[in-house]
């Protein structure tokens, strides 16, 4: 099936490129694959306007000035959290859902590594180890911490506020 338009929900594992003519990404939910129309990218702007943060690249700046993750910052989206393997820009990026990861595995000496997800569906990627756990642990942290007051606070903003930036610092101004 391909759809023209798709959300990130608690069903989705994982937001995976395309690399067909016919979609651009796929994705991989507990009980299957849905061929979307859209980049991945896309669908994480999707998804976060869907849950009310006015853009994904104000979800990253919130969480890089919190967290100090300024690159590849997890995305926090309902009862999901998406983590990127690489660049956003890549066309090797996959989006990765730290509620359904269950084990991560090295090969080649770190260099490569194997994720399985809780319904048994595995990945290898050409990203190390290293890197794959430290966006594990990057998105566990967000995900624990979006209970936070303030995370409810951030996640319960209306669509028509937008986070701006004013001498450094980040304020929400209506829209």
């Amino acid at each position: 099936m391909i759809k023209d338009e798709y959300l990130v929900n608690h069903r989705t594992i994982l937001l995976s490129p395309g690399k067909d003519i016919n979609y651009e990404c796929k994705a991989i939910e507990i009980d299957g694959e849905i061929c979307i129309k859209m980049s991945a990218s896309k669908i994480i702007d999707q998804s976060c306007r869907h849950y009310n943060f006015a853009y994904h690249k104000s979800v990253r700046e919130v969480i890089g000035e919190d967290f100090e993750f300024y690159r590849k910052a997890p995305v926090p989206l309902g009862t999901n959290c998406l983590f990127p393997t690489h660049r956003i820009t890549d066309i090797d990026c996959y989006w990765v859902s730290i509620v359904h990861l269950k084990k991560v595995y090295s090969l080649d000496k770190g260099q490569r590594t194997k994720l399985v997800f809780t319904n048994g569906y595995d990945l290898e990627l050409d990203v190390s180890l290293k890197s794959i756990r430290n966006q594990t642990k990057r998105a566990r942290v967000i995900f624990e911490r979006k209970q936070s007051s303030y995370y409810e606070f951030f996640i319960n903003t209306p669509i028509n506020y937008l986070l701006t930036e004013r001498k450094g610092h980040y304020i929400w101004e209506r829209g």
